[in-house]
């Protein structure tokens, strides 16, 4: 029987040898085991580093929006107190 232009034998074929080399993935890591665990640190501190990268990018943005409330707040203040003073009141 035919898929796609393939054998099934070929299909077989094709799957035993991904089979293999994932049992040879496995006995490797088996063998060392300082390897995997050095890996997962590895990936560990990468995810780590990376979610404190965000973070900072975040928290710069954070700050960069509070400081221009207040340069408007203080510019705002400034025009209302320069605005009470010149102003003249008639009763």
């Amino acid at each position: 029987m035919w898929i796609r232009g393939v054998g099934i034998e070929k299909i077989g074929e094709n799957a035993a040898a991904e089979r293999e080399r994932a049992g040879q993935l496995l006995l490797r890591q088996r063998r060392k085991p300082w390897v995997c665990e050095k890996n997962s640190i590895q990936m560990g501190y990468n995810q780590h580093r990376r979610l404190c990268e965000a973070r900072d990018v975040h928290d710069e943005e954070v700050i960069k929006s509070l400081e221009w409330v207040l340069w408007r707040r203080e510019n705002e203040l400034r025009y209302l107190s320069y605005f009470t003073s010149t102003t003249m009141y008639y009763y």
